[in-house]
């Protein structure tokens, strides 16, 4: 069996920490790394619904209900350009969210243990 380190590996949507403690729904958390996706180096973008419904698996309704709690939090801000354009503005947390990161995860993990420390036994090589 081939094993998977994330450490340097991963790539595309990742939930911020600070999200993590927000009273909404996992498709709003989900929503919300997509956005900041999309936004990448700034502080905003303009997905359609459409896509993020494809790319979240769900449906219309349910990416405009998750967007809703997104802005009930004051996590984004929507605005309109044109009739069908949406700019969804990535607003910053409020501070009793703005914690640092949590000491659980792979990041934390990894500094815990030396390489020759692993918590798992060692593989055996297949001769």
């Amino acid at each position: 069996m081939e094993t998977f380190v994330p450490a340097g590996q991963l790539y595309g949507p990742i939930l911020p920490a600070f999200i993590m403690n927000r009273a909404i729904s996992l498709g709003a958390k989900i929503a919300y790394a997509f956005l900041c996706d999309f936004a990448g180096k700034k502080d905003h973008c303009w997905p359609a619904q459409k896509t993020l419904a494809s790319r979240m698996g769900c449906s219309l309704s349910s990416i405009k209900v998750y967007l809703g709690e997104l802005q009930k939090e004051n996590l984004i801000s929507v605005s309109r350009k044109g009739f069908s354009v949406s700019v969804y503005t990535l607003l910053k947390p409020s501070p009793e969210f703005d914690h640092p990161q949590p000491e659980s995860g792979y990041r934390t993990n990894l500094k815990k243990f030396k390489k020759e420390e692993s918590p798992l036994p060692p593989k055996r090589s297949q001769s």
